[in-house]
């Protein structure tokens, strides 16, 4: 009698019913996500390719030209692979590497609008790794995540949604009235091998991590994030404020490494899938937006923040974000286009596509001959599915349609009343998701005076002589046969060839966390050095470092007075301070950025051949001084004096004796 009544009483509430799922629906959840999440997705991945790229351009000439830290010429004898490929190595001049800069943000600017979307996507993984191997030294782990992400993009179904591609190419584009239809959420919903495979990508990453991190800082004293919160470079002002707080740090501890190691199991959880899956993926989004608020990480945090959105499932669109803009206002709007007027067409495209919701009628007008029928069909679709609760919603019909009274734009909004030209603008902006607090700026009488002629008298009209709404003549059937099964032949050698690296990923991780037993055969290993899916994930594994360390430059001038090249950014604006042994404060800006953090650690302090980099470090400063000082104030000489300071916890930090990496003269006298 209990099991009777429970069931009744969730068979009569939809939302526990959308909550908890069928189980078909739970299975597509797990192994499949949202076409809106894989377009969120591919925005944000492809802005932070663009900032990345603008960050790495005030180094263009510093890290990637031959009057660089790095020129071709070591590159290729020390820190190149006969597997690798990279257009930046063809040429060594700032020019030529800015004019590739240009084109690998074009590209990605193409992936971001989602135009020529797959060919912008490859593109934009290709420059990548070209890029990438012009200098390893300076990539750190938000660069192998960004690659990760962009190499499993490719697979993925990017241009299906609030996309150029999509909204004037694809199957939606203009050519008919849109009437209102129900919208079912299985409409959005894509599985495929890629789907699940950056589902196992960002699980790979997470577990690894967690099982990496072994030392006793992690398990059992809880101080790993104190300890990564004592490095003066990565701490930011948000990291000094927690730093106050160190019993609380030690929460913060073990909740990093449990949800890292048992977090992605609620990606496949086989009940309440939706939400266990949105619960997730908010979970590690919000981990990473604590990284990136906490530590300097490079992209990597926002590319974790970013990334991640990929796997919000339907559920999390339907019943988190679609059921609060699914308003009365939102379903009854009512926009008309002018067939005739292809701005007016192209201009109505956008904004179904981009700024309103999918259940938006879009209707052609027609002559008035046409006007009568054209009442009668939209009067049959006054009727909106409600998500919310399943039940329809009723908006009053139009009474009749105006004839064009030739303003270029026109729109119904939820009360049956028309508006043109510049108020549909307005109207637009009120009901769009997007753009609804423009409002507010746009009915201010000096802005309205001023845009209001413009957006009547101002606007292109271009004529066209028949409608989009004519039909094309058909395909032979064979054609259309050929397309299809085209079509399915791609889509299936698409799904094995991700297939093949989803399990060849599984294997490269397992021989790293030490079951070499179904690692990857050393015959093998050079499929990831071709495509560029080496990776390992140990961050601050198996502890964070308890060393801050730092540079002290003791150079002499001409005239032999002594100056510290590395405080206050001497190693950018190459002016030289007073000497002092004491530490750089502010201590980040002496670093600059992260790509310059990376290459003195991986490189000027512990790379085998560190000795041909200080060399080429030695003459690239000796070089950049020189060209902006002249006679006695011109760079002598300098050593490098590498220093760092040892933390524990409850003591002082203790500063460690010098060491001297290098001596070197930048000319004879």
């Amino acid at each position: 009698m209990f099991k009777d009544k429970a069931t009744k009483i969730l068979s009569q509430n939809s939302f526990w019913k959308k909550t908890m799922g069928t189980p078909l629906e739970n299975i597509k959840t797990i192994l499949g996500t949202d076409l809106r999440s894989i377009a969120l997705f591919r925005i944000f991945l492809a802005a932070v390719v663009i900032m990345d790229l603008i960050n790495r351009s005030s180094d263009i000439g510093a890290h990637y030209t031959d009057l660089g830290v790095m020129p071709r010429s070591l590159v290729l004898s020390h820190f190149n692979n006969d597997l690798w490929f990279s257009f930046h190595l063809m040429s060594g001049l700032p020019l030529f590497q800015g004019i590739l800069f240009i084109i690998h943000g074009v590209f990605a600017l193409g992936m971001l609008v989602g135009y020529y979307t797959k060919f912008c996507t490859f593109m934009t993984w290709i420059m990548m790794i070209s890029l990438h191997n012009r200098n390893i030294l300076v990539l750190h782990g938000g660069d192998l995540l960004g690659r990760m992400l962009l190499f499993f993009a490719m697979f993925l179904p990017l241009e299906k949604c609030y996309s150029i591609d999509n909204a004037y190419f694809g199957k939606n584009s203009r050519n008919a009235t849109k009437k209102a239809k129900l919208i079912s959420p299985s409409h959005y919903t894509v599985i495929s091998v890629a789907t699940f495979a950056i589902c196992i990508q960002f699980s790979l990453m997470y577990v690894t991590s967690f099982m990496h991190k072994t030392g006793q800082e992690w398990t059992t004293l809880r101080t790993a994030t104190w300890l990564a919160l004592q490095l003066d470079y990565f701490r930011t002002p948000f990291g000094d404020f927690f730093l106050q707080f160190p019993e609380t740090l030690k929460y913060l501890t073990a909740s990093v490494l449990w949800w890292e190691g048992y977090g992605p199991l609620f990606w496949y959880i086989p009940i309440f899938s939706g939400p266990s899956k949105t619960f997730a993926t908010l979970g590690f989004a919000g981990m990473h937006f604590g990284f990136a608020l906490c530590l300097r990480l490079g992209q990597f945090g926002v590319c974790g923040l970013f990334g991640v959105m990929v796997l919000f499932p339907t559920w999390f669109w339907e019943e988190i974000v679609m059921r609060k803009l699914r308003t009365k206002e939102r379903l009854g709007f009512k926009l008309f286009y002018d067939p005739t007027n292809s701005f007016c067409t192209n201009f109505v495209i956008f904004c179904e596509n981009f700024l309103l919701i999918p259940e938006t009628q879009v209707l052609r007008r027609t002559s008035g001959d046409e006007e009568s029928q054209q009442q009668q069909d939209t009067k049959k679709s006054d009727d909106y599915y409600d998500h919310r609760d399943d039940s329809v919603v009723d908006i009053k019909p139009a009474r009749s349609y105006p004839a064009w009274s030739g303003g270029w734009l026109m729109v119904q909004d939820f009360r049956g009343v028309y508006h043109t030209d510049y108020d549909a603008l307005v109207a637009i902006c009120r009901v769009s998701p997007l753009l609804w607090p423009w409002v507010y700026l746009l009915r201010l009488k000096a802005v309205t005076k001023y845009l209001r002629p413009l957006a009547t008298k101002w606007v292109p009209v271009y004529k066209v002589t028949s409608s989009p709404a004519v039909s094309k003549m058909q395909s032979p059937s064979a054609v259309v046969f050929m397309k299809q099964f085209w079509k399915i032949l791609k889509g299936l050698l698409l799904n094995i060839v991700c297939f093949f690296f989803l399990v060849y990923i599984l294997s490269w991780n397992a021989g790293n966390v030490g079951y070499h037993s179904v690692g990857t055969p050393g015959s093998m290993r050079w499929i990831a050095w071709f495509f560029h899916i080496d990776q390992s994930w140990a961050m601050f594994s198996p502890r964070p470092p308890n060393i801050q360390w730092y540079y002290i430059i003791e150079g002499e001038l001409d005239n032999g007075k002594p100056v510290e090249l590395f405080r206050n950014e001497g190693m950018f604006n190459f002016e030289g301070s007073p000497m002092s042994w004491e530490k750089p404060d502010p201590f980040h800006k002496s670093f600059k950025n992260h790509r310059w953090f990376k290459f003195y650690e991986n490189g000027i302090n512990t790379h085998p051949n560190n000795d041909q980099l200080r060399l080429n470090w030695g003459r690239y400063i000796c070089r950049e001084f020189n060209s902006r000082h002249s006679g006695q104030d011109r760079l002598y000489k300098f050593s490098i004096h590498w220093m760092n300071e040892r933390a524990e916890p409850d003591r002082p930090r203790v500063l460690q004796p010098k060491q001297t990496l290098w001596n070197h003269v930048c000319y004879d006298k």
